[in-house]
């Protein structure tokens, strides 16, 4: 298998949005969101952009969690912000140096690409079929569960 590259694009670099925010990573909620204590001193809750992680209580769920936190947990992030969700969270790729955390996460199979909202996104699309294939992660299991369609029946 060719070894995916995760780092982010020169494009990526800056926001389309014109938003960029920087900060610490103070807790991980779960596989695809996470808060920040910013360069100002406020508290940002970030939805991993692109990304839908099982929730905690689905299975594997607590497996991206834990992935996303051995990533990112007390780590000084970069996130690039492309909207905010009806949550009030904004919602954004984050990047630790030149690393891509939503794209890592899909690729290395503790999320699915949330094709929904970035159907044209062929980096996340690329990533999720190769974590497919390769049984990486949530993939193992036989007839793993969107958590679009996990949310709608619990």
């Amino acid at each position: 298998m060719t070894e995916l590259d995760v780092s982010a694009p020169d494009t990526a670099r800056s926001s389309t949005s014109g938003v960029e925010i920087q900060g610490q990573v103070s807790s991980i909620t779960d596989g695809d969101t996470l808060r920040i204590n910013n360069i100002t001193g406020r508290s940002d809750i970030i939805r991993l952009y692109g990304i839908d992680a099982p929730e905690r209580d689905q299975p594997y769920g607590t497996e991206a969690t834990k992935a996303l936190s051995s990533k990112v947990a007390d780590a000084k992030v970069r996130i690039v912000v492309q909207d905010t969700d009806d949550y009030g969270r904004q919602v954004g790729t984050v990047y630790l140096d030149h690393r891509n955390i939503n794209l890592e996460m899909v690729a290395q199979g503790h999320a699915w690409w949330y094709e929904f909202f970035v159907p044209d996104n062929r980096e996340l699309r690329q990533a999720h079929i190769k974590a497919q294939e390769s049984h990486l992660g949530l993939w193992r299991d036989t007839n793993p569960v969107e958590p679009y369609d996990w949310r709608r029946s619990h």
